[in-house]
């Protein structure tokens, strides 16, 4: 390794003292391990730590202009690296005060070069060590966050699903939906489209003519469109309108996320529910159509009876006057008897045709066995998804 890497990598230590010897000292002492830089007054410090910080300011207390408690104490108002007062000094009000001020140590003149160095290169890796755990810190405290963050954004996705997989309608839905954008503490607009009509809600109710124009041509964006502060989620059916959007990109970019997802289920269920409707219309005109086939078929097998009832009188009133107009046809009792028996040999199977009756009987009531069997299942099976 050069020794200009040698000299870029090495830490940056500023001196400030008004006494040239006293800075000299110094520099003897960390030059070997060190960049020293120096400064002559608390008014050139604060100048030269505004330029460019250093790792660790070595300061005086007693200076002409603003003294060394006084620089310490600006110099904290923005920086945090370690600051050691270096002074002949030596009673416990002096140190209280240096302490007080925001100093992390304090060494005696006259001092040794060895112990010096030491204590510098020791506060400046407990510097570093601390800003590594401090960004460790607050990478583990914004994992957490975002951790609790995501397990509240499933616990209202959940409680939405929960109370929309069985709605009945789309208003509700529309409500619930609401409902899950207030819990994510966003300000939101809704839209429900169905073949019954459009639902639009508001945190303030329903929404005015000038808030369902804004989603009517909204919804013609794109999936996802941000105009400013607002933010637009579409789906065939459901459409979610974010008023005032984060401007911080990590939650603007989760809200995004979350909406997707609640719209897109919206969008199944809104689905669901049509399906469910249709069905339901559907069902009701089977029972119907049933109805009126039962009833149809029952008037059918009882004109059946009443035809097979009038065909036996009118076969027993033709054979009745048959035989009663013998008379007149001046027939022997030869020609009698024969015409009687052809007409007896011939109504008689009729007759036992009309009946034998059970299998007609039989076939009506499993006609209308199965019509009445169609019309339950079709009441029951209107739920079903």
């Amino acid at each position: 390794m050069s020794n200009s890497n040698r000299q870029s990598a090495r830490h940056r230590v500023l001196i400030v003292d008004d006494d040239l010897v006293s800075r000299e000292m110094l520099r003897f002492a960390l030059e070997d391990e060190f960049e020293v830089e120096e400064a002559d007054s608390g008014e050139s410090a604060l100048l030269s730590v505004a330029h460019i910080p250093p790792q660790l300011v070595l300061l005086d207390i007693e200076m002409p202009g603003i003294g060394g408690y006084e620089t310490c104490r600006r110099l904290r108002e923005s920086e945090s690296f370690p600051i050691i007062f270096v002074s002949s000094h030596d009673t416990l009000e002096e140190r209280v005060e240096a302490f007080d001020c925001g100093a992390n140590d304090f060494i005696v003149k006259p001092f040794d070069a060895e112990i010096l160095a030491r204590k510098v290169s020791l506060a400046i890796d407990a510097c570093i060590e601390r800003e590594r755990l401090a960004g460790e810190t607050q990478m583990l405290q914004k994992t957490a966050i975002g951790f609790l963050s995501n397990m509240n954004d499933s616990g209202v996705l959940m409680e939405f699903m929960r109370s929309s997989i069985s709605c009945s309608d789309q208003h509700q839905l529309a409500k619930n939906l609401l409902e899950a954008t207030i819990q994510y503490g966003i300000n939101c607009h809704v839209q429900i489209r169905h073949p019954g009509g459009v639902i639009t809600l508001t945190p303030q109710g329903a929404a005015t003519p000038l808030e369902e124009s804004v989603l009517e041509k909204s919804k013609e964006m794109g999936r996802v469109f941000q105009f400013r502060r607002r933010m637009v989620i579409n789906y065939s059916l459901v459409s979610v309108i974010v008023i005032d959007t984060p401007e911080d990109a990590d939650t603007a970019g989760r809200i995004r996320d979350n909406l997707c997802i609640l719209a897109e289920t919206a969008e199944a269920i809104t689905e669901t529910i049509s399906m469910r409707k249709d069905s339901a219309e559907k069902a009701e005109q089977l029972q119907s159509a049933s109805l009126n086939a039962t009833m149809s078929i029952e008037e059918v097998r009882e004109l059946y009876r009443a035809q097979l009832n009038q065909s036996r009188e009118l076969l027993g009133k033709l054979i009745d006057e048959v035989e009663a107009s013998f008379i007149f046809l001046a027939l022997t009792d030869r020609q009698e008897k024969m015409v009687t028996e052809i007409m007896q040999r011939n109504v008689a199977p009729v007759l036992k045709l009309f009946e034998d009756t059970v299998e007609m009987e039989q076939k009506f009531g499993e006609i209308i066995d199965s019509l009445q069997s169609q019309k339950q299942d079709g009441a029951a099976d209107v739920w079903l998804f």
